[in-house]
């Protein structure tokens, strides 16, 4: 199920290819913009911003964040910089809500 402005497209996109692109308004002053790529393909989804790449992509072609189910982990890849082959991995199992510690009483 897709969600889009608020209704739910009847769409069964499980295991399929789905772009998207948008435009991100800056939360701060709300001028500033950026168009923004979302992409899930290959088990993974793949975010990528105008004038932004990793460091083996072409110009114009690359997503340096990538989200993905890795050995049964999830995990975010980060390329914060773009002169560096070797992403930051941040794996996602401490966010898992089984983990929570109760707040005292």
């Amino acid at each position: 199920m897709i969600k889009i402005n608020g209704e739910n497209l009847d769409m069964n996109v499980v295991g399929a290819d789905v772009t998207i692109h948008t435009k991100l308004t800056d939360k701060d002053d709300g001028l500033n913009h950026m168009h923004v790529g979302i992409e899930c393909k290959n088990g993974a989804i793949c975010i990528g911003a105008f004038g932004y790449g990793e460091n083996s992509a072409a110009r114009g072609h690359g997503t340096p964040i990538m989200i993905e189910l890795y050995e049964g982990r999830w995990r975010v890849v980060a390329w914060d910089d773009i002169n560096k082959a070797d992403p930051k991995i941040i794996d996602m199992e401490g966010a898992r809500e089984h983990k929570r510690v109760p707040e005292p009483a």
